[in-house]
């Protein structure tokens, strides 16, 4: 059995009430109460359609797709990175210093 993409959507609510409507499209990861907002994950080939289905509805306030996938996440050259910001503005500073 061949694993499908999938792509993770950001639906921001009006009200949580209808949350069991968002089911058929997808598996909802994760509902926030406080800031009503859900996770939804669909397949990466209908993520246009479901995203223009589900805008239609009346208490979604906005859909856009999670961004997770864009963001950086190996940390090995952070912290040399870090060090070498850290170690020009020190120079910079004693540049400034001397002046």
């Amino acid at each position: 059995m061949e694993q499908q993409e999938r792509q993770a959507l950001v639906v921001w609510l009006y009200t949580l009430k209808p949350i069991k409507q968002l089911k058929r499209f997808g598996n909802i990861h994760y509902i926030s109460k406080r800031l009503k907002y859900i996770y939804l994950y669909v397949n990466k080939d209908e993520v246009e359609s479901v995203m223009e289905r589900l805008s239609n509805f009346h208490f979604v306030r906005k859909v856009e797709p999670s961004l997770r996938k864009e963001i950086r996440m190996d940390f090995t050259q952070i912290l040399p990175e870090l060090r070498e910001e850290i170690e020009k503005e020190k120079a910079e500073q004693k540049a400034l210093e001397r002046l």
